[in-house]
Formats: C-alpha cells, structure tokens, sequence
C-alpha cells in the first residue's frame, strides 16, 4: 500500500510540473545572427536559396525537392529530405516572401507541430562582401511540443550560427575568379 502510494505522489508531482511547465515555458524562441560573408551578394542570395545548393552547406540535409513556385520567388515550397539509418524526415519548406536580394522570410514546418520562421536580410558591404543577418523564430505548437522544446533557445542558437557558418565557409572557397 505504501508503495502504491509513493508511486501516486510520483505521479501527481509530474503531472503537476507538466502543467506548471506549460504555463510557464516561452511561446516561442527568437535567436539573431550576423555574418559578413567574402562573397558578392548575388552569390550568397543563391547559396541560400537555390534548392540544389542549399545540401551543399546545410547539415545533414541530403536534398530539396521542390514542390511548386521557383526557389528565389514568394511563393516556393519544397521539402527538405533529412534522412538517418532508421528513418526519412521531409519538412515542408516555403519561402513567404521575397524582396529580390534584399530580403526573404520562409517557414519550415515538420509534423504541423513544431515551425521555423526565419527572415534573411541580405546587404552589400561592398562589391565583393556581403552582411546576412538572420531572425529566426521556433514556434512549438500544444502543450507537448510547448514542454519539450521549453530549453532548447540555446540549442537553436548554436544550430543555426553553425548553419551560417558552414554557409560562409562553403560560400568562401567557392571561386568567383574566371579560369585565365
């Protein structure tokens, strides 16, 4: 009887923390990062747009397959192909939209339960460099989502400044320099 008892009180304080963890966890988090990039800015608007560069630097990401639209209009959508050894992932992915190399907002949506929405603002420091600064926005939906992802600012913060960092780093040893 005692343990039964031990066991309800166990459940009960996790019942009760969940719930209190709902109430209290963020609705959502917002994480900004800047880069200046060695590229011009026609070549950085393409690498981070262009669905079949976009594996070359995003991790793990094996490929886009567009759905409808062209990847550097409103409109786009896609989706992303993640694939392990046990199973594939493929979230949707659409660009909202588009002011042509100055800015663009997309969505990445995965199991209609979790969104990133992530706004790219794109400027030239001079002919040959690049300023992207990046919002992004992660939105878990229910009180599931909402309690799992309640911690996770700083992961997203460290996934996506590694993002651009592979971004920047795949952008910058690509050649602009014509074969002489």
């Amino acid at each position: 009887m005692k343990i039964i008892k031990y066991v309800l009180i166990f459940v009960g304080f996790g019942l009760a923390g969940t719930i209190l963890a709902t109430f209290f966890a963020p609705k959502n988090h917002i994480v900004v990062h800047s880069v200046t990039i060695n590229q011009p800015l026609e070549e950085c608007w393409d690498a981070t747009f262009n669905p079949s560069i976009i594996p070359n630097w995003r991790d793990n990401l094996d490929s886009v397959e567009t759905v409808s639209g062209v990847y550097d209009e409103s409109g786009y959508k896609a989706l992303f192909v993640f694939s392990d050894q046990e199973q594939v992932s493929k979230p949707s992915y659409e660009i909202d939209s588009v002011f042509n190399l100055e800015s663009a907002t997309s969505s990445i949506v995965l199991n209609d339960k979790i969104r990133l929405d992530t706004k790219y603002e794109f400027s030239a420091v001079d002919s040959a460099s690049t300023e992207l600064k990046v919002t992004t926005i992660l939105t878990p939906s229910g009180w599931m989502f909402k309690v799992m992802f309640a911690g996770s600012g700083n992961g997203l913060e460290l996934k996506r400044q590694a993002e651009l960092d592979n971004l920047k780093k795949w952008l910058e040893n690509q050649s602009t320099t014509p074969n002489q």
